[in-house]
């Protein structure tokens, strides 16, 4: 007698890592949410991190409020007496915007590339002061708990 065989069938490696990009990209949305929050109140930190927030303030927070900017403008202008097409219009322009904001970006990343650096100068650009941070933080915690008195 013969038993049936039952083939179960898994993720692959691609499936997989399609389905663990959802959280990824979620995660990272929500992030740059808290950061934005938190971005927007980087003169009362404390040296040095002002300073490391500052340059976020510049990377992250002004493009997104420039997105808002166009936003509001075109839901407050009324192009149209129909709200909805006033709400499809200011869609539209929030999508060009980010658009603009993209080609931007790839149009500075461009030109930097013709300058002669490599991608791995440009993200220690971008991620140089959150470790610079983040050492700093360290180094400090470690320093104060080295010369704790009690």
């Amino acid at each position: 007698m013969a038993q049936p065989i039952y083939i179960v069938r898994g993720f692959s490696n691609t499936e997989a890592g399609r389905i663990s990009l959802i959280p990824a990209v979620a995660g990272l949305w929500l992030g740059i949410y808290w950061l934005y929050k938190y971005f927007n109140y980087w003169p009362s930190i404390s040296e040095p991190y002002n300073f490391i927030t500052e340059s976020y303030y510049y990377l992250i927070v002004i493009p997104i409020d420039f997105c808002i900017a166009v936003w509001a403008h075109i839901v407050q202008y009324e192009l149209t007496i129909y709200p909805n097409v006033n709400l499809i219009t200011s869609i539209l322009g929030i999508i060009t915007c980010a658009l603009l904001i993209n080609k931007a970006l790839k149009f500075s990343f461009f030109l930097l590339t013709q300058l002669g650096l490599r991608f791995s100068h440009i993200a220690l650009v971008f991620f140089g002061p959150a470790f610079f941070g983040i050492f700093w933080y360290l180094g400090g915690f470690v320093l104060a708990w080295l010369f704790a008195t009690h």
